[in-house]
């Protein structure tokens, strides 16, 4: 045979064009020769040979192949050849981010992990663009396997084996399936950073789940949003339907997975269907007509959605068990909703997709019987034909929808407790049955605390529980700590590590988690696992100094690792909780210091060029307020990854602590040129600092207009309507362009919408409108209706819209003069200087003096004048110093404070001959605007000011605020003596907030006044103040938040203002 293959070979090299086979050796090899040959050439075995492969993995080309099925006749294509053959050909999403090539590259530039997330609605596309992923791969000569959502970490060891150094991508479909993901992350970082090998991981799921709380939830993933955005889906599905089917594009609700089955309508030549469906009015109400059929026979096709996917044997058993399945099942089959793919094991039956299961199965349960009947039939039916993972899964995907949400599924789950106790871990996997109920019910099914040393399902559930409670910030209740406690003893050390550290961030207040914690770390304070545990430690506020120690010896070891970056950004954030300012020499002063372990883990293995950088990036800046040390670096990464979603949080960080907006505005512009990124509900930060930091108006204003008029894809409501979102881009709008007629309509809508649910923050939006000039007419109605409510917290704050709407052309002054009488009869409101100002626009519009006669006497008692005198004042012009409220307002409003120097000086000067309540509000303001350059350019006058005083209550305002500036030398001595002998003398307790905060925002010892905070707080003074939060979060972090009064003094704020806004107050600082 040998010889005769040359002899054919030398006769073909005879002609010109096949010279070069003269060279081609020919020799034959039997079955054992080559297996062992082949194992030379891995990329042959992989391509060209059948391997022996787990059976969670196969080729991408075995998978696509069995798939589509047959392509080539019309008649007997199935609906997957739409989706993943060339029958149609793929439409390129608009945004170049969600591109087959872009995913490539983002591979390659991010060489240690190498994963990227596809997410985003039912049939927007995932599965879609993961095959064209795979497709494009494979002709770059890639070795592309698709994994199942079974397969486990230990898999990869066999993907090296068989692909050794090739490049190779793998994929996973409905990868929120998947329980072994975190420990797929941990292994391919490893063989990639460690072995250098070359394995890409591909994931599509309809959200970011697969990622969140493992250890690649730190910005190294690439994720991908398949935008549901109208005008980019609407353009798609006309292309996918071409002209012949336009006119059914508006029937297609956005979704471009039913323009494919429109198509296969088209080829199958079912006209009928087709006419059916330009009658209704959508989709999902063709499928409820055309699939659900008549209602007594609705509970059938429940059954058959929750069987599917399963093998032949399944569906035989459970069509004999129900005819009406039978029934449902060929029909479905006939119209091609339904796939038959012989020989193809647990997946022989498919639904042709999942968003035809979740609309038929919703409406299938939706009937005349009651929720919890319906339920029990389709949980009994999966039971009995063993498909009770699919059934879980599909009711997991539709767990929000009303008639899933009505059921009781805890009774129903317990009721048959030994048939579903084996499927724990997959009811807890999903949002069916709440987190925080689980235990209940586990206890309820039997399940003891025993079963813990059995069932490692019982402990996979308890560390999802647990998991959920850190991801929610939900503080455990004392049985699920009990069980916790269990838990951690029979774990072993790694997994006992991840366990404490989400135990740790579910609650503050737990002194267990605490020994828990410190116990681990004594004992394996450098398990590399331990990393999360110092995360989670610093996360929720725990004194650093508790695990500086062993902190330190960890980062010895493990510093230049990726995953060193979640212990490092908890410290600075840490930092950042606790007002922690060092001077910038201090940041690099040791090895130890926060600034030399941030440069070892950025230049090693260059990966201050990785996406997961972007998160150090933003907390170094945040915790700092410095911007300039890793400056270039920030930059590199801006240059690299400025289009990606993650890069927003950049932006902020910068643009907030004082980085000129010029320096960034090409890789905002860059941000901005991605559709997803304009609409995207986070966006609105972005929006906000920039304006608010002095960037060009003209860059962001067309992207904001298309921001406010989104909608959000779970209820639709316009972003504009929503008050966290609307409020916050409109009142940026208003204050920093200040055109009102092209956002009235957005104004409406936001006003409209929450009418009944405006707080006390709604203020800023009537504010930066009339501000703005906007007519008073389009919110009057929302503004008197909120003038209305009880005063909240900001009832003081009010009189800055009542000023305003004053001051709005074509107002009727007696619409505003029961919110002004209001205000002006409040005692502590009419002393204040803000009085001055809503008297004088009261009195500019002719409302008469008796409404604000309460406020007349106490500003003329104030200001040493008769009242009749006070009222009729002419407001005093800019610049004369005995116009305080004037003055103390401009230095307030305007832009450039520093114009004001010589009045501030001549005032300070004079400041004995001064109303004092006046003066000090004036330095106060001067102090709070201008910062230590304030001081420090009068620091002649201050220091003799601050000379003469006696005590800390003759200006106590501007005395706390600069309290708060550091280094400025005998002027802050002097006021800290002041500040210390009132605490001591304990008779202006009312002043006492006011110099706990400025000690605190100066990074004063605490220990030093400790004492005293302790006998303030103990007394209960300062908690019915909101304000006091700042003083309470900065003694939480603190080595002294663990004693009894500390939390005994948190507690009773939180119980007086709600954790809510206790978390609100620390977040707004």
């Amino acid at each position: 045979m040998e010889t005769y293959l040359r002899k054919q070979l030398k006769e073909l090299a005879k002609a010109t064009k096949l010279m070069h086979l003269r060279k081609t050796k020919a020799v034959i090899w039997d079955y054992q020769t080559i297996s062992v040959k082949i194992d030379e050439f891995p990329n042959v075995r992989l391509r060209w040979f059948e391997l022996d492969l787990p059976h969670s993995v196969e080729t991408f080309s075995d998978w696509r192949q069995r798939r589509r099925g047959n392509e080539n006749d019309p008649q007997k294509r199935n609906f997957h050849a739409y989706l993943f053959g060339d029958v149609m050909p793929y439409q390129l999403h608009p945004d170049s981010s969600s591109r087959p090539e872009s995913i490539l590259r983002s591979f390659q530039e991010n060489s240690s992990t190498r994963v990227t997330l596809i997410h985003g609605g039912g049939g927007q596309g995932k599965s879609r663009l993961m095959a064209e992923v795979a497709g494009c791969a494979e002709r770059l000569g890639w070795n592309v396997l698709m994994l199942s959502s079974t397969a486990r970490e230990d898999l990869l060891d066999t993907v090296v084996k068989v692909a050794a150094d090739s490049p190779t991508l793998l994929l996973m479909d409905y990868a929120e399936n998947c329980s072994s993901l975190a420990s797929i992350f941990e292994r391919l970082r490893t063989l990639n950073e460690s072995q250098h090998c070359q394995i890409a991981l591909l994931l599509a799921s309809r959200t970011t789940s697969p990622i969140e709380g493992t250890v690649l939830d730190d910005g190294s993933v690439t994720k991908v949003h398949i935008s549901s955005n109208k005008l980019d889906q609407v353009q798609i599905i006309k292309q996918m339907l071409g002209a012949e089917l336009g006119d059914l594009a508006d029937k297609c609700m956005n979704i471009p997975v039913f323009a494919a089955f429109i198509r296969l309508l088209r080829d199958r030549r079912q006209q009928h269907s087709l006419d059916e469906l330009r009658r209704e009015e959508d989709f999902h109400t063709w499928i409820r007509k055309h699939v659900v059929g008549p209602a007594a026979n609705k509970l059938a096709l429940a059954k058959l959605c929750s069987l599917l996917p399963c093998s032949d044997s399944i569906m035989t058993q459970a069509c004999e068990l129900d005819l009406a399945v039978a029934s449902y099942r060929d029909s479905m089959l006939a119209d091609g909703w339904v796939i038959y793919s012989p020989g193809a094991d647990s997946e022989s039956w498919q639904v042709a997709h999942d968003l035809i299961a979740d609309g038929a199965f919703v409406d299938a349960l939706s009937g005349a019987t009651t929720a919890n009947h319906r339920a029990n039939e389709v949980l009994k039916f999966a039971h009995e034909n063993q498909s009770c993972v699919q059934c879980i899964r599909a009711l997991n995907r539709v767990a929000d929808e009303p008639c899933i949400a009505s059921v009781d599924w805890p009774s129903l789950f317990t009721a048959k407790a030994s048939e579903w106790l084996p499927f724990l871990y997959e009811i807890a996997r999903g949002p069916l049955v709440p987190k925080e109920h689980m235990l209940a019910m586990m206890q309820s099914m039997g399940v003891g605390m025993n079963h813990l040393n059995e069932s490692q399902q019982i402990r996979r559930t308890l560390g999802l529980i647990v998991r959920d409670a850190a991801f929610r910030s939900r503080p455990i209740s004392e049985a699920e700590t009990q069980w916790v406690e269990k838990l951690v003893q029979l774990s072993a050390e790694t997994e006992a590590a991840s366990l404490i550290s989400n135990w740790l961030r579910s609650d503050n207040c737990s002194i267990r988690a605490n020994d828990a914690a410190i116990a681990l770390l004594r004992e394996h304070s450098t398990l590399e696992q331990a990393g999360h545990l110092y995360s989670g430690w610093l996360s929720s506020g725990r004194p650093l100094h508790a695990v500086s120690a062993q902190l330190n010896t960890w980062l010895v070891h493990y510093n230049s690792t990726p995953n060193a970056i979640f212990p490092i950004v908890a410290w600075l954030k840490y930092l950042k909780g606790n007002n922690v300012l060092t001077n910038s020499d201090d940041y690099f002063a040791e090895d130890s210091s926060i600034g030399s372990v941030v440069h070892r883990w950025l230049v090693a293995e260059v990966r201050y060029k990785s996406a997961a950088a972007g998160r150090l990036y933003v907390a170094w800046i945040n915790a700092m307020h410095d911007f300039k040390t890793f400056e270039k670096k920030t930059m590199i990464w801006l240059l690299l990854h400025r289009e990606q979603f993650v890069a927003k949080y950049v932006f902020v960080a910068l643009l907030w602590h004082g980085y000129p907006p010029e320096k960034v505005s090409e890789h905002l512009e860059a941000w901005l040129a991605k559709p997803a990124n304009v609409t995207d509900w986070a966006a609105r930060i972005v929006y906000a600092n920039w304006l608010r930091a002095g960037g060009s108006p003209s860059l962001v204003r067309e992207p904001m207009l298309k921001w406010l008029a989104t909608k959000g894809p779970v209820d639709q409501t316009p972003f504009a309507a929503t008050l966290e979102g609307g409020k916050m881009v409109l009142t940026a709008w208003l204050e920093w362009i200040g055109e009102c007629d092209s956002v009235e309509p957005f104004v409406v809508q936001l006003l409209g919408s929450n009418q009944q649910h405006l707080d006390d923050k709604a203020h800023f939006v009537f504010l930066s409108w009339l501000t703005a000039g906007g007519d008073h007419r389009v919110i009057k109605e929302q503004l008197i209706e909120w003038l209305r409510r009880p005063p909240g917290t900001m009832f003081v704050e009010q009189e800055q819209v009542l000023s305003a709407w004053l001051k709005s052309a074509g107002m009727n002054y007696d619409d505003a003069e029961p919110f002004v009488r209001r205000w002006c009869d409040d005692m502590p409101n009419a002393g204040l200087d803000r009085a001055d100002f809503l008297v004088a626009h009261w009195r500019n519009v002719g409302g008469a003096a008796e409404v604000v006669l309460n406020a007349i006497e106490q500003r003329a008692k104030i200001c040493g004048m008769p009242t009749d005198l006070y009222f009729a004042r002419t407001p005093r012009v800019k610049g004369q110093a005995v116009d305080l409220a004037i003055l103390t307002e401009h230095i307030k409003s305007t832009d450039c404070p520093a114009l004001f120097l010589d009045e501030v000086k001549r005032g300070i000067l004079a400041a004995e001959e001064l109303p004092r309540i006046d003066f000090d509000h004036v330095v106060r303001r001067w102090i709070e605007r201008m910062g230590r350059e304030g001081v420090v350019i009068l620091r002649v006058e201050f220091l003799q000011w601050v000379n003469g005083l006696m005590k800390f209550s003759q200006a106590p305002f501007a005395l706390a605020e600069m309290l708060g500036v550091n280094d400025i030398g005998e002027i802050g001595q002097r006021v800290e003596r002041l500040a210390i002998d009132e605490l001591r003398l304990k008779t202006r307790i009312g002043h006492h907030l006011f110099i706990f905060r400025g000690w605190i925002r100066s990074g004063r010892k605490l220990a030093d006044v400790l004492d005293l905070l302790k006998d303030w707080l103990s007394a209960g003074h300062g908690i019915s103040n909101i304000k006091c939060a700042e003083i309470l979060q900065a003694l939480q972090a603190s080595e002294f938040g663990q004693q009894e009064w500390a939390l005994q003094a948190i507690n009773r704020f939180t119980e007086k203002h709600g954790g809510e806004a206790f978390d609100n107050w620390i977040e707004r600082g």
